[in-house]
């Protein structure tokens, strides 16, 4: 429901509600920096998820906004991708990191998102079997610790746009039953080898998994 909430508000150009569905506020309150240090052993200022606890109003305010500029930077992203894709340059993600932007057939124009039509979700245990992994679930119980959380996942919801079927990856988290988009892309992105560049959306085709359309179960 988080995720058709997002593609929702992708539809209708609404950040604000695409920012909506993430864990901000709460993920804040609730991440475990002194977890994270021990996980990544070390701690280099500037480059770790928040770089101060949230002892006090400034530091909260402080990692509060700084996550809403990554969550506001991660869908920029992931809107250029899906452009770049719906311009016939799926091949060539690299698009996005290039500083230079003065290539013409890339067209400045606004897509059209009216189109999009979500589909359903895809339960990631039965697109991969890697997702049930020993090593993957103890990640997850320790994404679980530093987040604070009551449960972490990843999610694969599909939708149609423009006569073609993408699938949406990301990673959820929950708190108090509520689950939040935690980041887009994220576990099963990674293990379905989509391209960082295209922030956890992929071609369905793209995915050279014959089976994929008769996983889809419709979202309520």
């Amino acid at each position: 429901m988080a995720a058709k909430a997002y593609l929702e508000g992708f539809k209708a150009y609404e950040p604000d509600q695409m920012i909506s569905t993430y864990a901000v506020e709460s993920y804040v309150d609730h991440y475990d920096l002194q977890a994270s240090l021990e996980d990544a052993q070390g701690y280099v200022f500037m480059h770790q998820e928040f770089n101060l606890p949230a002892a006090n109003d400034f530091s909260r305010s402080f990692n509060i906004q700084s996550r809403k500029e990554q969550v506001i930077r991660d869908i920029a992203r992931q809107y250029a991708a899906l452009h770049i894709i719906n311009e016939g340059y799926f091949g060539n993600s690299d698009l996005l990191k290039n500083e230079d932007t003065s290539d013409e057939s890339i067209s400045s124009e606004q897509i059209d998102l009216s189109s999009m039509k979500i589909l359903g979700y895809i339960p990631p245990e039965e697109l991969l079997k890697e997702y049930d992994t020993d090593s993957l679930l103890n990640a997850k119980a320790q994404q679980t610790k530093v987040c604070g959380a009551d449960g972490v996942g990843s999610s694969v919801v599909t939708f149609e746009f423009n006569g073609n079927k993408y699938c949406f990856c990301f990673d959820a988290v929950q708190y108090e039953n509520k689950w939040y988009i935690r980041r887009l892309g994220g576990d099963i992105s990674t293990l379905l080898g989509i391209p960082n560049d295209l922030v956890g959306i992929m071609p369905i085709d793209a995915l050279e998994k014959s089976e994929v359309e008769k996983l889809i179960v419709p979202i309520a």
